[in-house]
Formats: C-alpha cells, sequence, structure tokens
C-alpha cells in the first residue's frame, strides 16, 4: 500500500534563544529578507529564513555557533550546494544553502570523499573529529545554486536527533537584528460552504478587505450564509524598505469573541511538510496561482501548527441574525492587523441540509463526475485491469474521483498501453499510492524486457514501476493521466570541452531519463556535477589529473530502465 496512513508524529516544541547561548548571523551584511519561515510552497512549507546578498554571490558565510560540519551536499536542484553544522550543545544543526563554493578546507574534504564514493552530485556525510568549526568561521561563499530565484542565503535551524528532522523558525534568534515594524496585511477573505450555503451559492465567494469609515480594516461586501461553512484568507507579511511578500507567522480567527482557529508558524515536522497543500486552497493554487490560506481544517490535515484542540474551525449558521468575526494577524516580531467583519445567517428555502457533503452516500459510490472516496478509509478501484489503492491519510478530506480510459495515442511518444486518467489533479495527495495499468496480452506475450517498461505521468514524466502479471505497478504521488511506455534506446554522452582546468560533458536519453553516469580519466572517477541550469562540470586538476599529456577518458552511461552505454576517447590536455 502507499504512504498515506498517518500516524502521530512526536509533539514539537518551539526552539527559543537563551541567555547561555553564543551564535552569530550567518552573514556579514545587514540582514534582510528575501523569505521567511514557514512561507507556503507547493508541497512543502518554506523551512528557513532567506538573506538577501546584494544580489551577488561570493560572500562570507559563517558558522552559526560551535559545531562541526556533518554533511555536505553537491544537488543539481533544491538546495544546490549545502553545508549542514552540527552543533551538540545545543542539539540543533544549522544549514546553509544555495552556496557557490565551500571553505577551502571543507572542499577538499568533501571533494576526496565523493571520488571515493564515485558520485556526481553527492551526499557526503562527516563524522563530529573530521570537520569542527568556531562560531563566526568562514565556512562557504555566497551563492545562487540549485532551485533558488536570485542570489541569496537560506538558512536553517533543525533538530536532527530522530529520522523525522524538525524545522524550527529561526528569526526568534535574529529578531533584534532585523528590522521590522509592518504588521501583516490580508487582501481578501474567502467563504466556503461546507456542505452550506455562501453567498445562497455552493461555490467559494470572494470579499476583498478594505478599510472602513472609521478606519478599521473590514471587507467591501457583506457574507450571507447558511449551514456548515468555513473562512480562508490570503495574506502576506512585509518588512521595511523591502518590496518582498512574505509569510504570515499566526492567524487567528474568532466568531462572536470566541477563538475558533489559530495556526501559529513555529516549526514542523520533515513527515508534516506536504500538509501546506491541505492549508491552502490546493486547486486555486495549481489553476490560478491564487496563494489563499484556509482557516479551517480538514478530516485528514495532522498539522501540528494548528491548535486542533479548537475544533475543525468550522461553523454552522442557523439563525437568521448577524455573527461577528474577526481575523488577527501577526508576524514574528508582534506586529498585528485585525479584519472585523459580519456574516449574516438567511435562510433559503431550497439550501442544502445542515450535513457534510455527500453524508448520505456510501464511499465507493459512482457520480456523474467520478467515485466517492472517504479520506478515512482505504479505498481500493480495479476497473479494465487498472487499479489503483488509497490508505487513510492519502486524501485530506473527502473526494469525488474521476476515472477514465483514453484510446487516443500519443503522436511523438507512444504509449504501450491506454491513457488512464486517475483522480483529479487539483485534489492534493499526502505520501505516495499505488497504481497499476495493465499492457495489452498480445505485447505481453512477445516481451523479452521487462525492465524497460515504467509509467509515465503524461503531463510530468517518470514514474517507474515494474512489470509482473501483464501490468506495471508504480507509487505514484499525484492524481493525473497516467500510462506505460517503453524505453529500448540506449543513452548518450558526449563532451562540449574538455580541459585540465574544467570539462563540460553532456548526457541525455529520449526515454525513461538518465539514472546515472560517471566520467573516469586514465581510471580515475572524476566527478561532472550537474548544475541548475542543465550542465555538467568537472574539474580534472582537483583529481590528480596531470598536466600536458594525452588522457583516455570513458563515459559510463545508464537510463532508469536499465539501458547502457559508454564512450570512450582520448584527449590531450
Amino acid at each position: 500500500m502507499g504512504t498515506g496512513a498517518w500516524a502521530q508524529t512526536a509533539s514539537l516544541t518551539p526552539v527559543l534563544p537563551d541567555s547561555g547561548m553564543q551564535y552569530c548571523l550567518p552573514i556579514d551584511m545587514e540582514p534582510f529578507l528575501a523569505g521567511n519561515f514557514g512561507e507556503l510552497r507547493k508541497n512543502h512549507f518554506h523551512a528557513g529564513l532567506d538573506f538577501k546578498t546584494q544580489s551577488t554571490v561570493n560572500h562570507p558565510v559563517r558558522a552559526f555557533a560551535d559545531g562541526y560540519v556533518c554533511r555536505a551536499g553537491i544537488n543539481a536542484y533544491g538546495y544546490g550546494l549545502v553545508l549542514y553544522v552540527r552543533h551538540p550543545q545545543y542539539q540543533l544543526t544549522s544549514v546553509y544553502a544555495h552556496l557557490n563554493g565551500f571553505s577551502a578546507y571543507i572542499y577538499n574534504k568533501v571533494r576526496a570523499r565523493q571520488a571515493e564514493m564515485e558520485e556526481n552530485n553527492a551526499q557526503v556525510w562527516f563524522e563530529p573529529d573530521e570537520l569542527p568549526v568556531k562560531m563566526g568561521d568562514i565556512i562557504a561563499q555566497s551563492g545562487n545554486t540549485g532551485s533558488s530565484g536570485g542570489p541569496h542565503v537560506h538558512f536553517e535551524l533543525r533538530d536532527c536527533n530522530d529520522d523525522d528532522d524538525a524545522f524550527y523558525n529561526p528569526m526568534p534568534f535574529f529578531v533584534d537584528s532585523i528590522a521590522d515594524h509592518k504588521a501583516p496585511r490580508a487582501s481578501h477573505v474567502y467563504l466556503y460552504p461546507l456542505g452550506g450555503l455562501a453567498n445562497g451559492q455552493s461555490v467559494r465567494q470572494t470579499a476583498a478587505v478594505i478599510k472602513s469609515q472609521s478606519g478599521q480594516r473590514t471587507l467591501n461586501r457583506v457574507f450571507t450564509a447558511w449551514g456548515r461553512v468555513g473562512l480562508g484568507i490570503k495574506a502576506f507579511d512585509y518588512m521595511e524598505n523591502q518590496s518582498n511578500l512574505y509569510g504570515v507567522t499566526s492567524i487567528q480567527l474568532y466568531k462572536d469573541d470566541e477563538l475558533i482557529y489559530h495556526y501559529d508558524c513555529r516549526g514542523f515536522r520533515y513527515s508534516e511538510r506536504r500538509y501546506t497543500n491541505s492549508l491552502t486552497d490546493y486547486a486555486a493554487w495549481l489553476l490560478h496561482g491564487s496563494l489563499i490560506q484556509k482557516s479551517f481544517i480538514e478530516p485528514d490535515n495532522r498539522l501540528q501548527m494548528i491548535d486542533h484542540t479548537l475544533g475543525d474551525g468550522t461553523f454552522v449558521i442557523d439563525e437568521e441574525r448577524t455573527y461577528q468575526f474577526r481575523y488577527v494577524l501577526s508576524d514574528a516580531h508582534g506586529n498585528q492587523s485585525e479584519i472585523c467583519f459580519p456574516v449574516r445567517g438567511k435562510n433559503f428555502p431550497h439550501g442544502p441540509a445542515n450535513s457534510p457533503l455527500w453524508s448520505d452516500m456510501p464511499a465507493g459510490t459512482r457520480t456523474g463526475k467520478g467515485i466517492l472516496v472517504r479520506c478515512q478509509e482505504s479505498f481500493h478501484f480495479d476497473s479494465l485491469g487498472c487499479s489503483f489503492s488509497l490508505d487513510p491519510g492519502n486524501l485530506y478530506a473527502d473526494a469525488i474521483l474521476p476515472f477514465r480510459k483514453s484510446l487516443v495515442a500519443e503522436p511523438v511518444k507512444p504509449c504501450v498501453s491506454d491513457i488512464y486518467t486517475i483522480g483529479e489533479v487539483s485534489v492534493p495527495v499526502h505520501g505516495t499510492f499505488p497504481i497499476s495499468i495493465p499492457i495489452p496480452k498480445a505485447y505481453a506475450d512477445t516481451l523479452t524486457h521487462p525492465e524497460q517498461l515504467y509509467i509515465v505521468n503524461v503531463d510530468g514524466g517518470y514514474e517507474g514501476g515494474e512489470y509482473r502479471d501483464g501490468a506495471v505497478h508504480a507509487n505514484v504521488s499525484a492524481f493525473g493521466r497516467y500510462a506505460v511506455r517503453r524505453d529500448t534506446k540506449k543513452p548518450i554522452a558526449g563532451f562540449t570541452s574538455l580541459t585540465w582546468n574544467r570539462g563540460q560533458i553532456s548526457v541525455s536519453d529520449v526515454g525513461s531519463g538518465v539514472k546515472q553516469f560517471k566520467v573516469f580519466i586514465d581510471g580515475k572517477f572524476v566527478p561532472f556535477d550537474l548544475n541548475r541550469y542543465g550542465c555538467r562540470y568537472g574539474y580534472p586538476r582537483h583529481f590528480g589529473i596531470e598536466k600536458g599529456k594525452t588522457h583516455t577518458i570513458r563515459i559510463w552511461i545508464t537510463d532508469y530502465c536499465g539501458n547502457e552505454n559508454e564512450i570512450e576517447t582520448k584527449r590531450y590536455f
């Protein structure tokens, strides 16, 4: 089965500085932020603070506190070049990402270990006595590597004592260094019908935040509701002399002066990172780029940054009167703003009963739009040989999921199987779930290399899989259109340039994609790391390669379906 089933995570206590702690900023310049902790991203929360570096690279990056380098990463995307420094005295690990390079003594250790491992874009681990550092030591140079939108230093504080890392908001350590007197502001509030009606409709309603004549922030229209509904808000934080939009640290919602919802972004665990897709209106974000944060909790959203003791944040409007609501938005510096607005109860003669959506329908019921799946029940569907299964916790809320088969072949990369639409792309998935897609029996009977088959997301890319019993099976992390393809072609490689100082190679595959490659010069492994621009660079002079002779260069490459290739040449440099 998949990995959606929810298990209780250990409680998370925020880390705060105390008078005995010795620490420093990771940069030398005045600290301005490009991003703050907990900002909402697709499939994850932003896990640290992004320190601006004046739109340039190669500024000193300093160790937050005494400790040792426990890990270094060389990544094409994500964090790019990254260092992890363990601080045993505080039970913390600081993380420095998107670097342009490591300090010389760290670089030499990392490259030597990478050569031993024979890995490109490696993760290298160190023991406590290998790379000790003191607070303020220069450990790297700032950069713009990985999935970075501009030069900056991404800084995190983690607790790495178990397999489920905790990420803490670093801002309490730097509130005296980072000036901020601006409060968060909201631009819109949204009313969601959750079995009830919003403005007489069964679809989300929107109101803009304005200032009233008294100067109080309110809405430009009055919501009416009947039955069970919930609210959402679009809000950002701001800082002096900065044009960036930041995430809001705390959101409180009051109904008739009773606190019914509280989100407090002080920390989260790695296993909770995808709950961002439930905290936000995922469909609005995916389809329209609109970042709306819900103020109600879907049944299987177990995020600890939300106070679950207050209930689920939904409420029932069952009296024809005016209900008063108030949002309180706060940032990490304690700046606050409020939005006060009414919601009028209005009974519609033909409105729905006060009950959750699809409450009278059993799981598995087929509707005109798909199949009803309950988020807290196991579900298995098998039709036309294609099947998929969902565990409790794979969905955050009950959903109607479409399923259909298409016989339309793709003109450029034809599929071995039919194309199956499994679920709705605007419905988020927590973890992964298994699918299986059949191939025609006539094709299966003549199949000699089953490892060449793989499942592909037609609108995305390679998903992997294993062939058995006439079908290909894989675990996927999103709904979409899936099919089986076959990859019979070898990947290819070549040299764009090659000198003693630096070389560049090209590797590519038209099918499942490049899985692994290795470059050997005179029998020695030389790393050629992939960067964010798709270029693979290596530096022979750093790995004992002599200058001024003819060298034998060999490239070995394989794709995800096991197709291999070797290219050998001789070059003088």
